[in-house]
């Protein structure tokens, strides 16, 4: 499949952003996760099309759980040897399902809250894929159970957030694009310029979830539909160096904490040095381990299907 380098310069600009919310401790760049969102909508569409249900789940296990579990085994480990033992929160952490006790659970390594909703879109999908007549149930029978006996399982599996990733699946069906310029500099005006955060857990309040969809998911749908529009702009020689960011804005995201938290209180501690520290360990994740055990996943499945083609990637991580 092409790789789109507008879909690439976005996936950077967004971890980029996430980094430099935590690394400056504001609340500006926290919309970053939002614009994945959406690219993953995006991406999801064009991987899925006439694909079966089983080769999809295995492509995507595949691309999202190696990497992620190398990143958590070490607050994993802790927590089991020297923390609380087998908690709930480790249960929530090794399976990104976030019901455990019947209560929301805060994964070990922070930032998996938004891969909680990356599973459930592609559990969604999967079995979409397999039978839209047993998803169209299976929704029916989550809504009766919304409206029966509410509570954490529901709200997390109806969340309003899931519209990000529903934006765009839609942009994927566009052919055209009116004034894409005008779209994508409202977007990262309006995407960016806002210093409002949102708690993760309260991603189960329909209101709150609600608010964050129109602030956030909103101006990230014009982004990606503006960038869509100029990917003659983003196929330049210019962005190749956003483009190799984005390849691995899935290692920078799953690690960028780890520096940052190691040099908060350090005579390094200056919120550039964090940043930049924090955008260096993914790169270097990204090369030495995700991008080889990705060349590894696709030759194996090119040797067993060679008609296949090759691994693509969850809205977080490279897409090729």
């Amino acid at each position: 499949m092409k790789k789109l380098c507008s879909i690439q310069v976005l996936r950077a600009v967004a971890a980029l952003a996430v980094v430099y919310c935590h690394a400056f401790a504001t609340g500006r760049g926290s919309a970053g996760v939002d614009l994945f969102f959406v690219i993953s909508g995006f991406i999801i569409a064009r991987v899925s099309k006439d694909r079966p249900a089983a080769a999809f789940a295995k492509a995507r296990f595949w691309r999202i759980y190696p990497i992620y579990l190398w990143a958590a085994a070490a607050p994993l480990l802790w927590e089991i040897a020297f923390g609380s033992g087998l908690t709930p929160r480790v249960g929530a952490t090794l399976t990104l399902w976030p019901i455990w006790g019947g209560h929301y659970q805060q994964p070990l390594l922070p930032v998996a809250w938004s891969l909680y909703f990356e599973v459930l879109f592609y559990v969604a999908m999967t079995v979409w894929l397999f039978s839209r007549r047993a998803a169209l149930v299976a929704a029916a029978a989550v809504l009766v159970a919304a409206l029966d006996r509410p509570g954490p399982a529901t709200a997390f599996l109806l969340s309003p957030i899931i519209l990000e990733f529903a934006a765009g699946f839609a942009l994927a069906r566009l052919r055209s694009f009116r004034l894409p310029g005008l779209a994508l500099v409202i977007g990262l005006v309006l995407l960016f310029g806002s210093t409002r955060s949102f708690d993760n857990a309260t991603m189960l309040d329909p209101a709150v979830a609600s608010l964050r969809a129109l602030d956030f998911g909103l101006p990230a749908v014009m982004i990606v539909y503006g960038a869509l529009g100029l990917e003659w702009l983003f196929a330049a020689r210019w962005a190749n160096p956003l483009v190799g960011i984005g390849d691995a804005s899935y290692s920078i995201y799953l690690m960028h904490l780890f520096p940052i938290n190691a040099l908060t209180g350090s005579s390094a501690e200056m919120p550039i040095v964090r940043f930049l520290a924090a955008v260096a360990i993914g790169l270097a994740v990204h090369r030495l381990l995700e991008r080889p055990l990705g060349d590894w996943v696709a030759r194996r499945r090119r040797s067993r299907q060679p008609e296949t083609v090759g691994l693509e990637a969850p809205g977080l991580a490279p897409q090729g």
